[in-house]
């Protein structure tokens, strides 16, 4: 049985003004294709769950720690890892969400007022409240499958850290179900780390790439909640917090431990120190010449999206340092031994990001970071434009976080 979903009757007059009372979101700053309505909104954490495959926990969750020791942190709770159960719930690759009849059902962080994250997404553009706009065009229909697509399924860190932990429960889900086809996004399939990845978590599961253009319709559908998540998107004038991610490190040492196929050892001493280089022209800087102090303490530049998913994971279990802006590439933290020291640097504005720092501390890795200013930056600055670094101040925070040149 799903959650009771009242009905919203609503015009095309009233349609049109509550989606222009709605929050401006992503898929509402582009044409909508619609067709689309308002939906009432019911999170997935209130849905009632077909299995408890996890229990729910505390932990807390750590912001960057500069180079002197200082950091933020938060208590937050892990929920519950549970498997959900739709018959006949659409979705779409790249969202969270699941479309049924008469609603929406979306994944939250459930601590954090909702007010505060932007869960838009192509199967539900905007939300406020207990209201969602939904999108309604409708694609193919599939018996049944396992849903692996969802918020960041394109992105190296939310793809291996929120969405593939997935499969450590796929094996218990399918004594009821039975075998389960994997519904992915079509990166998934085409990637080659991604989809390294996805075959050896779940070997033998044939994969199928859902249409990114309409919804899928799935007679079966099963789905499990994210065991780690961080907000997506923030509000207009929401600065990130620690409160708003959270790991569970079980689940991430199980993706580590399978896809290295050995638990990582102790600190090693003799590998090598990995600058992570920048393989795109997203938020470029001063590379050339922050390289060049890092050279100083031993240092060699990687381009780790040249790597195949295996020589990513050698190199990191191998590394004895790491050092890069930050960015996807900080998701191979996953792989690295405990004990290794490591420099990242980021925006101040983003001081209170802490992703990679709960990554970091979920392994074992003593991340620290140098955070440069840009000034009158919002968030679309930050990610996208160009910034400088002041080498002395990089050498400054690798002394102080590596100790004496090499």
């Amino acid at each position: 049985m799903g959650a009771r979903f009242p009905r919203v009757a609503i015009g095309r007059r009233e349609l049109a003004a509550a989606a222009l009372h709605l929050p401006l979101g992503h898929g509402l700053s582009r044409r909508l294709p619609g067709p689309y309505r308002v939906d009432p909104v019911v999170w997935l954490d209130e849905h009632p769950a077909t299995w408890q495959l996890a229990p729910a926990a505390s932990a807390t969750s750590v912001g960057p720690t500069t180079p002197d020791g200082l950091r933020a942190e938060a208590a937050v709770p892990l929920p519950a890892v549970r498997g959900y159960r739709f018959r006949g719930g659409s979705v779409h690759p790249r969202s969270g969400a699941v479309v049924v009849e008469h609603g929406v059902v979306l994944e939250r962080l459930g601590h954090v007022p909702a007010a505060e994250c932007d869960y838009g997404s192509w199967a539900c553009l905007a939300h406020r409240g207990r209201r969602g706009l939904t999108q309604r065009r409708a694609g193919p229909t599939l018996p049944r499958g396992f849903f692996l697509g969802g918020l960041g399924s394109f992105n190296y860190y939310h793809l291996m850290i929120e969405l593939l932990p997935k499969l450590q429960h796929l094996a218990r889900l399918e004594q009821d179900t039975g075998p389960l086809p994997l519904l992915v996004d079509r990166t998934a399939a085409e990637v080659p780390s991604f989809r390294r990845a996805i075959e050896a978590l779940a070997p033998g599961h044939e994969l199928v790439v859902l249409d990114a253009d309409v919804l899928t319709r799935v007679g079966d559908l099963v789905l499990v909640n994210s065991p780690s998540l961080c907000a997506f998107n923030m509000r207009e004038g929401v600065d990130p917090r620690p409160e708003h991610s959270f790991v569970r490190p079980e689940s991430l040492r199980w993706v580590a431990d399978t896809l290295a196929q050995a638990p990582a050892q102790s600190t090693p001493t003799d590998g090598p120190r990995v600058f992570f280089r920048r393989a795109t022209s997203r938020r470029p800087y001063n590379e050339d010449a922050v390289f060049e102090v890092l050279q100083g303490y031993g240092f060699e530049g990687v381009e780790m999206a040249g790597l195949s998913l295996d020589e990513q994971v050698v190199l990191c279990r191998r590394a004895t340092a790491f050092a890069g802006p930050t960015g996807a590439e900080w998701t191979n933290l996953l792989f690295a031994s405990p004990g290794v020291p490591a420099l990242c640097w980021m925006a101040s504005q983003m001081s209170g990001f802490a992703v990679y720092a709960n990554l970091a501390a979920a392994v074992g890795v003593d991340l620290r970071y140098h955070l440069y200013d840009m000034a009158k930056a919002n968030a679309s600055h930050l990610y996208q434009h160009s910034y400088r670094l002041d080498p002395h101040a990089i050498d400054r925070a690798a002394a102080a976080t590596f100790g004496a040149r090499a």
